[in-house]
């Protein structure tokens, strides 16, 4: 009898020692997606501050709201309220000799 003690309890600190184990694994697993998502997150601002560039940029050069949309898979109504204001958050602006209106 004694020993089925001491057996259920080798089993039992098996079952811990597992599990502790698959803890350690998950934890780890965790920290290198927290990692990824932080860069991932990184890359996507430097992407959206990109974009903003090129619309301000496209914008001067005459694009109108319904190409921008297009080009982004969104809507004309879309692209203006999302850019409207690109130009101006970079220092974009229009030569006033130039015969296109910026802000159509």
């Amino acid at each position: 009898m004694r020993s089925e003690g001491v057996v259920d309890r080798v089993r039992d600190q098996d079952v811990v020692w597992r599990a502790a184990a698959r803890v350690t694994d998950a934890l780890a697993r965790l920290e290198e997606l927290a990692a990824a998502r932080t860069e991932a997150r990184r890359v996507v601002d430097g992407l959206e501050d990109e974009v903003e560039v090129a619309v301000a940029h496209l914008r001067v050069d005459g694009a109108s709201w319904v190409q921008v949309g297009r080009a982004l898979g969104i809507s004309r109504q879309g692209a203006r309220q999302r850019f409207g204001d690109a130009s101006d958050a970079h220092g974009i602006r229009q030569d006033p000799r130039d015969p296109q209106m910026f802000g159509r």
